[in-house]
């Protein structure tokens, strides 16, 4: 399977997830409001699942004017919106009121911000290995996935079980 292949499935998978969610949350919550730690969990999913549809669309959008370094400046845009969203992520959960977070097991942290900190270090080894860039980049876009699953599972299991 091509790059490309992979990350157009990524997109949409994405994409769906993102759909689903929408749904799930106009059926799940009181009055369109969520708890603020609730709430944080909602925000990564949904900027998660935006970021990987950008990850997933950019490189095919560069390719219309690049041939060469395209995955180099794919992985600096890829870079670039992945710091922009764990920077409004650790705001938001240091931001939050101690009352909140303390209805929030660390624990249920752990996965998410581990697979950000990965595809982070992906992003930054494929900008130095030119060779195998595009085996970066689409193993961290496959890692944003992961993040917003995760964020749906910590919801889904936080407030139903």
């Amino acid at each position: 399977m091509e790059a490309f292949d992979q990350l157009e499935l990524i997109t949409e998978v994405s994409a769906t997830l993102l759909g689903f969610v929408a749904v799930f949350l106009a059926l799940s919550n009181n009055k369109g409001r969520f708890d603020e730690s609730d709430r944080h969990f909602v925000q990564a999913l949904v900027l998660c699942s935006t970021c990987c549809i950008v990850a997933g669309l950019t490189p095919r959008a560069l390719s219309l004017f690049l041939v060469d370094n395209l995955w180099t400046y794919g992985l600096i845009v890829f870079l670039i919106s992945g710091v922009l969203t764990m920077s409004i992520m650790a705001w938001t959960q240091l931001s939050m009121p101690p009352e909140e977070n303390a209805k929030v097991n660390a624990l249920w942290h752990v996965p998410s911000w581990s697979l950000g900190v990965i595809a982070t270090v992906l992003v930054v080894i494929g900008l130095f290995q030119t060779h195998q860039a595009h085996a970066f980049y689409v193993a961290a876009a496959s890692l944003l996935v992961g993040i917003a699953v995760w964020s749906f599972i910590s919801i889904v299991f936080r407030r139903f079980f």
